[in-house]
């Protein structure tokens, strides 16, 4: 921990898919209408400061071919209820919000001998890995707080601490995501508990700019 009486520049890069799983796999329903910012202000303590906060994530799609009625409406559902949630995000502010691509890929299942599309999320990892590495060298952050579980991100981590061995670089696990890879190339290792998440809830009404209201999706409460 510096103790030098100057306060040190820190920006949150945040793997929304990640997160999302995370919060998911552990039973957090509840907690998933989250103030992304507030979460990571959490995250940071004196004598570092929350300078930006950068969420990456993708647009899920809707109905895929082979869906039954009933499925496709499950899929739509969930569709709305993250486009609603990323318009509350753009709400706030100072936070930067990156967008990857989500599509789907036609497989083959070998067990029941058919075909079927499965969901691949692309870009979030490469865009983190981009946006880490070129603040580190424009000099944006004294500290960076990477909440991910994913091990692709070691090598962009090593890259910041090979170039600039004095910029702290902190890892903060998601719940039921963990990676000793990434925790070897970092300085510090937390993991953002479920209190964190319930003291850092967006309104259940977030009001736009235009006036439109967005409510907390009912499958969240």
């Amino acid at each position: 921990m510096p103790d030098d009486g100057r306060r040190h520049r820190t920006v949150c890069y945040i793997d929304g898919f990640n997160l999302y799983y995370g919060m998911k796999d552990a039973g957090l329903k509840h907690c998933k209408w989250l103030n992304i910012r507030e979460m990571a202000a959490a995250l940071v303590q004196l004598p570092f400061v929350l300078s930006n906060t950068m969420y990456f994530t993708a647009r899920i799609s809707g109905s895929r071919p082979g869906d039954t009625e009933e499925r496709a409406k499950q899929r739509e559902a969930s569709r709305l209820r993250q486009a609603t949630y990323l318009e509350a995000l753009e709400t706030l502010r100072c936070l930067e919000i990156f967008e990857g691509r989500y599509f789907l890929k036609r497989d083959f299942c070998r067990n029941c001998n058919a075909d079927f599309y499965r969901p691949e999320e692309k870009m979030t990892d490469v865009c983190i890995a981009t946006e880490v590495v070129a603040d580190a060298f424009l000099d944006r952050f004294d500290s960076a707080v990477i909440v991910s579980g994913d091990s692709d991100l070691v090598p962009p981590l090593r890259a910041v601490k090979r170039h600039f061995p004095n910029k702290r670089l902190v890892v903060a696990f998601p719940p039921k995501r963990t990676s000793s890879h990434l925790a070897a190339v970092a300085d510090d290792v937390m993991h953002v508990w479920p209190r964190t998440f319930s003291r850092t809830q967006l309104a259940e009404e977030v009001p736009k700019r235009d006036g439109v209201i967005l409510c907390r999706p009912k499958e969240w409460e």
